[in-house]
């Protein structure tokens, strides 16, 4: 019986150190040496925190007000800018290429237009998306060519190529729709004297249902439209969705 408790109690802590060791490898030795990887190829970024990575650094900079999105009080279109100032922050420490981490998973962020075509252009299957980015965003982008990696993401691209190539009919469609959103804002804008209340992201819902359907059916049709923008409101509620921490952090 004695021999039996001992067989038991060192399983027990085998399997307790074998646990700790995976914890210790997963969330601390393979983001360490995936960021020496990342140091040895040229690419500098911010020094993380064990497990939440650089998230602390996206909460202190993040916008306190609205104010601190406009510039001398009056709007940019700068957007980005202001609504992350931390990639701003790092640009100007780090360049045009660095990395950072969300959790344990390291992200590099590349700022050089050439260098992202290069990438968007490259048919490797090796240069593919990460499963959180899979995981997460699955309610708003689907299983499609943003998020897909490997052979799935290669029939994709090879599926969507000639849309590319059809008919250019399809850009006046979305410049024409544009124009006429934008009409209808400033003229909004002259009848309350140069300031006005504008409700942007139900009329950008509204922008992107015309187009979809006037590209697919060659009219607005009302019916479509209107699924359309209840299906955008319906995404719109799933993404307002709490985001459970472990899932940031890498541990699902």
């Amino acid at each position: 019986m004695e021999l039996l408790s001992k067989s038991v109690f060192s399983v027990a802590l085998l399997c307790f150190t074998s646990f700790i060791l995976y914890l210790f490898n997963r969330f601390y030795v393979r983001p360490q040496r995936l960021r020496s990887k990342l140091r040895s190829q040229g690419l500098r970024g911010p020094s993380p925190s064990f497990l939440l990575g650089n998230i602390p650094d996206f909460v202190k900079f993040q916008p306190k007000d609205i104010k601190a999105l406009t510039e001398d009080g009056k709007a940019t279109h700068d957007w980005a800018r202001f609504t992350f100032p931390l990639f701003e922050h790092w640009l100007s420490q780090y360049g045009r290429r660095y990395h950072f981490a969300l959790g344990t998973y390291q992200v590099v962020y590349i700022t050089d237009p050439q260098l992202a075509k290069e990438i968007s252009l490259s048919t490797s299957l090796k240069l593919g998306k990460p499963f959180f980015l899979q995981k997460n965003s699955k309610t708003l982008l689907g299983k499609g060519i943003l998020t897909s990696d490997g052979e799935f993401w290669a029939h994709q691209r090879k599926t969507i190529a000639p849309e590319f190539y059809a008919d250019k009919n399809l850009v006046h469609i979305m410049l024409d729709s544009a124009k006429k959103l934008i009409n209808t804002w400033e003229t909004e804008i002259e009848k309350q004297s140069g300031t006005a209340n504008i409700k942007v992201d139900e009329d950008l819902q509204s922008f992107a249902s015309i187009v979809i359907s006037e590209t697919l059916f060659g009219h607005s049709n009302s019916k479509v439209i209107n699924e359309l923008q209840e299906r955008f409101k319906r995404l719109e509620r799933a993404m307002k969705t709490p985001i459970i921490v472990g899932r940031i952090l890498g541990l699902w």
